[in-house]
């Protein structure tokens, strides 16, 4: 009797231990996939403000070549409306 209660006090300390070690081991994971996550998003993040940025100073450009192209269609338009008048 004594040698089966010493047995299953063994086997539960020892499931104890086991137990034990895989919360330890799944909490570490956890925050180890936390981690990742949020250098994931930060990372996103970056890449985002950086398309954002490209598209902001593309549109510039753009809206700057359309005016320049308008105000040259104007001064065609007045030179030829001064020739045709001369």
């Amino acid at each position: 009797m004594k040698f089966t209660k010493e047995k299953t006090e063994k086997v539960k300390a020892h499931s104890m231990r086991i137990l034990k070690q895989q919360l330890n081991e799944k909490n570490a994971l956890k925050m180890k996939i936390e981690a990742e996550y949020e250098l994931l998003k930060k990372q996103r993040k970056t890449v985002f403000e950086s398309l954002i940025n490209k598209f902001k100073n593309r549109k510039f450009e753009l809206d700057l070549q359309q005016k320049q192209e308008k105000l040259l269609s104007e001064n065609e338009n007045l030179l030829k409306a001064s020739n045709i008048k001369c």
